[in-house]
């Protein structure tokens, strides 16, 4: 993904890029369970599954326990892998830093069809 990112930034010249996270995210509610402890993805039962949501528990751990809601969480995620990404080297932090491109985070309402900007 990466690569097919920095390809449109490069050649292609992208100015802006989002970063969705989506509602009902199954992904966040599983990392809700296992950073909560009461659920856990071991690969020979579930595959792959488990490295996806390990991906997203450290971002949940990082909101108190009584404050992690589906919708909080999805937020909080989404926001941390727009940065992570705007800070990638050499091409997409170059552009961020440059002001030759953006990179901002939402949350894509399944149900409405709509985007907020988060």
């Amino acid at each position: 993904m990466l690569g097919s990112t920095e390809y449109a930034v490069a050649v292609l010249g992208v100015k802006l890029i989002v970063v969705l996270g989506h509602s009902n995210c199954g992904a966040a509610s599983s990392a809700i369970a296992v950073a909560n402890g009461t659920k856990s993805f071991p690969p020979d039962k579930y595959g792959a599954i488990g490295a996806v949501v390990g991906l997203v528990v450290r971002t949940v751990k990082s909101i108190p326990k009584k404050q992690r809601t589906l919708g909080r969480c999805t937020v909080k995620n989404a926001r941390v892998e727009a940065n992570k990404l705007a800070s990638q080297g050499p091409i997409i932090k170059q552009a961020v830093d440059q002001r030759k491109l953006r990179v901002v985070a939402g949350v894509y309402d399944i149900g409405s069809g709509r985007v907020e900007l988060v």
